[in-house]
């Protein structure tokens, strides 16, 4: 099958001084994705996490715990990923089901693009349906910012790795955003980072002593530079950490703050890498996750 672009205006959905949100349909991020100059993903490390093009993190090479049961959730319904990069779980969603009603979001226009690349060559290999092409969109918008709206709310959403990348306050106002998207009766999906990882293990003493003080956001760094393992880590590895804020969570503190925005808290656990790493495993609760329901 021949690839299939068709030439659109873009249309901002919103936009307000540093704030943004633009829809688009696949065709769109496809015509961007050739427009950038098909831009690629970067090569995998050597756990097989492939980083994303603004350094935020890297998409993971197996489904975990949260990202399964979101997946068996979403069969025919209306969901939403934020923050979904390349498209890993979008495609495999569409896989299982191309009925399924997927909008796929992220900060960078070009994970977008390249998400629908790896679409079309889905569909030209007959893995994917394209009779469900409709039922596609792309979101390029900041789920923290407070004039975040959706035209229709949603059955699910899927966060995964991407609280740790936000302030407290950024936290807040997602938690806010997810809960206003959501269907009654629909779910949120996510995983965050525990402070329990090999790579910034020298943090976990400060975070003790914060939990025992009662502090409020105990997980909080400004700077993460600081905390890391250096040891555990290639000099690729080091020099992709930036000098900024950086967010670990526990149950006890997601589950609140999920209770905080109104959900109800149907799973809230620590659970392990659902791969192997050298740098990222240490006991088992290297990630925190959180099944919760609006009611």
């Amino acid at each position: 099958m021949s690839k299939i672009i068709v030439t659109f205006s873009w249309i901002l959905a919103l936009t307000i001084s540093s704030t943004f949100a633009a829809t688009f349909t696949f065709h769109q991020a496809l015509e961007s994705f050739y427009k950038k100059a098909k831009p690629s993903m970067p090569a995998a490390e050597s756990d097989g996490r492939t980083p994303t093009l603004n350094q935020k993190g890297a998409t993971a090479p197996t489904l975990d715990y949260v990202t399964l049961s979101f997946l068996d959730f979403a069969k025919n319904k209306r969901v939403l990923e934020v923050g979904g990069a390349y498209g890993n779980v979008m495609l495999e969603a569409l896989h299982r089901n191309s009925s399924t009603v997927y909008h796929l979001n992220d900060l960078d226009e070009r994970h977008l693009g390249i998400a629908a690349f790896r679409l079309q060559e889905k569909i030209d290999q007959r893995k994917i349906c394209m009779a469900g092409l409709e039922n596609v969109q792309f979101i390029y918008g900041d789920i923290t910012q407070p004039s975040w709206n959706v035209k229709k709310p949603y059955d699910a959403i899927l966060m995964a790795n991407v609280m740790r990348f936000l302030t407290p306050t950024q936290i807040d106002q997602a938690f806010s955003n997810l809960f206003t998207s959501l269907k009654s009766g629909g779910r949120i999906f996510i995983i965050a980072m525990s402070p329990y990882v090999k790579r910034y293990k020298s943090f976990i003493p400060e975070y003790q002593r914060r939990l025992k003080a009662g502090l409020p956001n105990p997980g909080f760094v400004e700077n993460i530079r600081q905390y890391a393992n250096e040891d555990s880590m290639s000099q690729d590895q080091l020099h992709t950490i930036a000098n900024g804020h950086f967010m670990f969570l526990d149950d006890v503190t997601l589950s609140n703050l999920a209770q905080k925005a109104g959900f109800k808290v149907l799973e809230c656990t620590f659970k392990s890498l659902s791969y192997k790493s050298d740098s990222w495993e240490l006991d088992g609760r290297e990630n925190v996750i959180l099944i919760g329901e609006k009611p």
